[in-house]
């Protein structure tokens, strides 16, 4: 028998969790009457319709702040240039996409130290998605998806697809904000799907 032994390299992921009905109905709240203030123009979205939110900041600051610390006990941050070993982590800006059917938000990345996605109303099933006629014969069936990608240790292009539908409402995806992400379109409905993005940025104790 071989006495080989394995190893990984260290890297890092991301964070999934259901979002506590009290930070869902702040967002909900808000999310039944946004501000007018849009916030397509500063975002990578093919979305209409991106608007800033502030009522229920506060809410979801807490929320989240507690998540990045999960992260960093998690991941040893020190294994990256990213500098995610803060002692204080802070939420300033916070938005609600109100995607359409045919609108897609393609790969991008955030500012700050962490980015999140918290799935607050999805109209369609993934099966019916994978079911249209322009994707049920593709070996990649994406629709309706949000989706990773990374580049692995021999230098190629990686996804890491997530089949996210009405099952995935209350959830939320939080990762480093370099982490290339983007949105599928999805076909099937004509409701809104909405979700809440956000960008956080650590303090030092010092600062």
């Amino acid at each position: 028998m071989s006495n080989a032994m394995f190893g990984n390299f260290s890297n890092f992921g991301f964070v999934k969790a259901d979002v506590p009905q009290e930070v869902l109905d702040a967002i909900t709240a808000e999310t039944d009457n946004p501000l007018d203030v849009s916030m397509a123009s500063g975002l990578a979205g093919n979305i209409e319709h991106e608007y800033q939110l502030t009522k229920c900041v506060p809410v979801v600051d807490n929320y989240v702040s507690e998540l990045c610390t999960e992260y960093q006990n998690q991941w040893d941050p020190q294994y990256t240039n990213h500098n995610l070993d803060r002692n204080k982590w802070k939420l300033q800006k916070l938005w609600a996409n109100f995607q359409s059917k045919g609108e897609f938000n393609p790969p991008h990345t955030h500012n700050g130290h962490f980015s999140f996605v918290i799935f607050l109303k999805i109209p369609y099933l993934m099966q019916d998605e994978c079911s249209v006629v322009n994707v049920r014969n593709s070996n990649m069936p994406r629709a309706g998806m949000f989706s990773f990608q990374y580049i692995n240790v021999f230098g190629e292009l990686r996804e890491a697809p997530q089949p996210v539908d009405k099952t995935f409402e209350g959830t939320i995806f939080l990762f480093p904000s370099v982490l290339t992400h983007q949105v599928y379109p999805f076909y099937t409905s004509d409701e809104k799907r909405i979700t809440i993005s956000g960008n956080v940025f650590g303090e030092s104790d010092e600062i």
